[in-house]
C-alpha cells in the first residue's frame, strides 16, 4: 500500500492539478472573449502555458518540497508533461474508437474517454514527478 508521505503527496498533487486546471480554463475563456477575440488556438496556447507553470510551481514548492533540488527538474517536468499530453490524446482517441464502435451513446462515450485519458495522464504525471522529476539529487 501507500505510505503516509505518498498519500500526502497524492492529495496535494490532486489539489494542485485542480488549481492548475482552473487557471488553464479561466485564462482560456478570459482571453478567448477579450484579448484574442475568439481565436481559439492563441487562447488555448497561452492558457496551457500558464496552467503548466502553475502545476510546476505547486509541484516543486508544495507537493514535493522535502527533498534536495536536482538539476534538470524543469526540463524533466516539461518532457513529462509532453509525454503525458501524448498519452492523454492517444487514450482519449482509443477509448472513443472502442466505445463508439460498441455503439455507446456519443456523449457517454466522450465523457468516458475524457475520464480515462485524464486518469491515465494523471497517474503518469504523479509517478513521473515523484520518482523522476522531483527525486532527490544524488549525494
Amino acid at each position: 500500500m501507500m505510505d503516509a508521505d505518498t498519500r500526502r503527496q497524492l492529495a496535494k498533487f490532486i489539489a494542485a492539478g485542480v488549481l492548475a486546471t482552473l487557471v488553464d480554463f479561466g485564462t482560456y475563456f478570459l482571453l478567448l472573449y477579450t484579448v484574442f477575440d475568439g481565436r481559439y488556438d492563441a487562447s488555448k496556447a497561452v492558457a496551457y502555458v500558464l496552467g503548466t507553470t502553475v502545476a510546476y510551481l505547486l509541484a516543486k514548492f508544495w507537493t514535493f518540497p522535502d527533498r534536495t533540488p536536482a538539476s534538470g527538474e524543469t526540463a524533466r517536468f516539461l518532457a513529462l508533461y509532453a509525454l503525458a499530453a501524448v498519452v492523454n490524446v492517444t487514450v482519449n482517441r482509443g477509448a472513443l474508437w472502442v466505445t463508439l464502435g460498441l455503439g455507446l451513446d456519443q456523449q457517454l462515450a466522450e465523457l468516458g474517454s475524457v475520464v480515462s485519458a485524464t486518469g491515465c495522464s494523471m497517474i503518469l504525471n504523479f509517478v513521473g514527478q515523484k520518482f523522476w522529476v522531483f527525486r532527490d539529487a544524488p549525494a
